[in-house]
């Protein structure tokens, strides 16, 4: 008998399977993960370079900031204490003050919520600012405020305090508020200490502080009283 003789074929089959080109589809988790990245990579550029470079970013591609938003909102969503969230504490806050006439600037309003929040207040005097409009706000880098100088009662940074020259928006803040106006800051815990420093600098007074480690987020309710 010859090699072949003693060799048995491999099983094969006449007929060829489709190759299936679709992409899987996606999960919940590879969902969270992608989600939480684009948040990070947009916030990491956002945080560092200077507010100028932030407000060209957007102009030029107005997807990234709807992208950013998106995303933070979505991340909301998993947090067990809604009320601890910073734009619901400072509604809370605010809801104290709704019944006196008061001039608002919310500084980096994002989708402008506070202000639909209380658009049925004719005390409130709402304007909202952001390098993108939307529901109304005003496009506009916060480094540099339209409005005239001791004109406003509350100024907003509601995890806005993001870029290079964060310390050219308290000073615009400061600038546009009367005496006794107040400045409200919610951030990440982990920037309480700098953030803080700053203020400290500036002489200005510390009316809330909250600011518990165990907290993500801090809280600074400041007093223009210089």
């Amino acid at each position: 008998k010859t090699i072949q003789q003693n060799i048995e074929p491999s099983k094969k089959s006449t007929t060829i399977k489709i190759k299936d080109n679709t992409h899987p589809k996606e999960t919940d988790e590879q969902k969270n993960k992608r989600i939480q990245s684009e948040y990070q990579e947009i916030t990491k550029k956002m945080s560092t370079q200077h507010s100028k470079t932030t407000n060209e970013m957007f102009k030029n591609e107005p997807t990234l900031w709807h992208k950013y938003h998106d995303n933070r909102d979505f991340s909301f969503k998993g947090y067990d204490k809604q009320e601890q969230i910073p734009i619901n504490k400072i509604i809370n806050y605010l809801e104290s003050k709704s019944n006196r006439k008061l001039k608002i600037l919310d500084l980096g309003c994002g989708r402008n919520s506070i202000k639909k929040h209380f658009i049925n207040n004719t005390n409130f005097d709402i304007t909202g600012y952001d390098h993108i409009t939307f529901n109304n706000s005003i496009q506009c880098d916060v480094s540099k405020l339209p409005n005239d100088n001791e004109t406003i009662d509350i100024c907003i940074f509601s995890q806005s305090l993001m870029g290079s020259n964060w310390k050219e928006y308290i000073n615009e803040s400061i600038r546009v508020l009367r005496y006794n106006g107040e400045i409200i800051i919610s951030d990440s815990i982990e920037r309480y200490d700098i953030i803080k420093k700053y203020i400290d600098e500036l002489k200005l007074h510390i009316k809330i502080c909250n600011n518990e480690k165990t907290n993500r987020w801090f809280y600074l309710h400041i007093i223009n009283d210089n």
